[in-house]
Formats: structure tokens, sequence, C-alpha cells
């Protein structure tokens, strides 16, 4: 039986708390700032809490612990579970600055406890086969990249606020900038094309929330010879996933959603793939069982972490870049748009 202590009871953690209890062979111990929402989740599955922090991470039965809270306390509680040895899985991305990416590494080092950054992506079976196309050189090499991520944004109001780590590029354009490095490479020259807030006010649940995070960007990276250009957004009525890859022998068209078919379209016959389109579907994935399930075998010593410390510095330093340029001139301010709207 492998004990993790769960830090943060929201969105997210209900989602890793229905995988453990799927998964099975799992205790879990709770804990939040809120109370209220720690003992919720309590009575929902079945857990127990801890009153503090320091509590939580002092029980001796602990293997893990699971952290489900915004990005700005990231550094701070995965810095203090791996200083008392104990196996870490963050919620993505690991932080939002190289100097705290660094103070993690430098307990990371000395730590009994190995740590695994939540990016998901990778899991999906879609792009599992994207990956393997690629290795089997179908497509011959490959010269450019479209990643496009989009949803609603309408989960929790931080998410639109840059003081709690909110908006498109922590949020949502992480994934790409992962799914980017696990399949081209170390990625390079990170440039913002556009960024804006296009709602500056949010309605989440019955609250209207001034926003003054970012929900949506476009940004040019490079790795090796592949240009790529990834564009993610707080502001699609629909959660979607696109990815498009071209290369010299042909194209790859894909998605993490099922509903969405991926192809393979080829000049000519190659890597064990026929010329003209080859088109697959994959069954829908409960993902998150499929991650934290690997995380649980990161902690039994049968595998070894996802996103390795090289992976995390730098797609840290290519996050904090991004965030650090400035938003395209024009951008409509939350007070003007409260302002024409009466309130």
């Amino acid at each position: 039986m492998v004990s993790i202590g769960l830090i943060g009871c929201g969105k997210i953690a209900e989602r890793h708390l229905r995988a453990y209890a799927a998964l099975g062979g799992v205790t879990v111990h709770l804990y939040d700032v809120d109370g209220d929402a720690a003992a919720r989740r309590a009575r929902e599955f079945g857990a127990a809490v801890s009153a503090s922090l320091d509590e939580l991470l002092a029980r001796d039965d602990l293997d893990a612990v699971d952290i489900c809270v915004p990005t700005p306390r990231h550094r701070e509680l995965v810095v203090a579970a791996l200083a008392r040895d104990k196996h870490v899985f963050c919620e993505k991305p690991l932080c939002a600055s190289r100097a705290d990416a660094r103070a993690i590494h430098a307990v990371a080092v000395h730590s009994r406890g190995r740590l695994m950054v939540g990016y998901p992506y990778r899991f999906y079976p879609a792009m599992q086969h994207v990956k393997q196309v690629l290795g089997a050189g179908a497509i011959g090499r490959p010269h450019l990249a479209l990643l496009r991520l989009g949803g609603r944004g309408d989960a929790a109001a931080w998410k639109h606020r840059q003081e709690h780590g909110g908006g498109a590029i922590l949020e949502m354009m992480v994934h790409e900038l992962d799914l980017a490095r696990w399949l081209f490479g170390p990625l390079r020259s990170p440039h913002v094309l556009f960024k804006r807030t296009l709602l500056p006010v949010r309605q989440i649940g019955s609250v209207r929330t001034q926003a003054d995070a970012e929900d949506c960007i476009l940004a040019r990276l490079e790795a090796g010879s592949v240009q790529i250009l990834c564009q993610a957004d707080l502001a699609t009525p629909s959660y979607m996933h696109h990815l498009e890859i071209q290369g010299e022998n042909g194209s790859i068209f894909s998605s993490i959603l099922d509903y969405l078919p991926t192809q393979v379209v080829l000049k000519q016959a190659r890597g064990g793939f026929p010329a003209g389109a080859s088109v697959r579907s994959f069954a829908a994935v409960n993902v998150f069982e499929l991650e934290l399930g690997y995380f649980l075998r990161v902690i039994r010593g049968e595998a070894l972490p996802l996103h390795a410390n090289d992976e995390a510095l730098e797609l840290t330093g290519i996050v904090e870049d991004l965030r650090a340029e400035p938003d395209l001139p024009g951008t409509a301010s939350g007070d003007m748009v409260l302002a024409a709207g009466g309130e």
C-alpha cells in the first residue's frame, strides 16, 4: 500500500483522487489551507485530513506528496517535501522562474525522494503514436510544427490573475512546450508573436472576475531545424487541441482528443508506413490514471520519473521569458471594459 499526501483540494485534486481510487493500493491524506475544502474531499473519497502542512509532512508512513496548488506555491511545497525525502508529483509547471527551478534542484540532488512534474499529454495514445512515427523517420526531417490548445478558462478566478500564477502560458502553453520538447528535443529562441487579454472580465460561476493575465498567446520557438509555432488560449468555448508536423516526406495531423483522428500523409512509403494517407483513431483514456499510475511505479522504484531536471529548468526558463515579454499594444484594460459595462 502506497501512502500519498495530497496538497490542495480543488478541481485537479478531484481528478487525482479519482485516479488513485481507480488504480487501487493507495491511501490518501489531504491538506488544504481551506479546511472546509479538505473536509469535503475527505468525505467524498474516504481520505484522512491533516490539520497543517507540517503535520502532513511529518507522517512516518507518508511515501509521497502530490501537489495540486497554483504555481506560485510550488517551490515552497516541493522543497519542503523533498527535504523530508518524500517522492513528489507536482502539477505543471514545476515553477515559473529559473531561480525557483535551481532552488528545487539544489534540494532534489540530495533527497532520497524522486520528483516528477505532471505533463499528462505525453501519455495520450495519439501522442505516443506521433512520437513513434517521428522516430521511424516516416515523414523525413521535420521542419515545421504547429501546436494549438484552447479552453474555456471558467474553472476558477485565480487562473486569470497574474499574482496567482494564472494566464494562458502557465495554464495551457506549458503543455505544448513539453510536447515540443519531448518530440523534437531542446527548445531555444522563444519569442512572443501575439499576447493579449482578450476577455478582461470573466464570468466564473455566478461571479464576474476582472482578469489581468493573458488569455491568448502565440509564440515561436526552435528545436534543431524545426520551426515551432505554439498558440494557446483560455477563450475557446470548447476544449480543443491540435498538432500538425510537416516534414520533407510528409505530414502528421493529430490531437489528444479521441474524436479527432490521427493522419500520417506520406509522399513515399517510409518507416513501415505506406505512401498516401494512413488514418488511425484512438479510444478515450483516463490520462490521469496513466500518468499517476506511472508515478506509483516511480515510488515503487520500478520506473524513473519523467521530465528530468534539465528539461524542467529549460522549460521554466522559456516560460519565464515568454511571461516577461509585454502584451502587444492596444490590449484593453479591465477597467475600461468594466466602465463600458456600467459596473
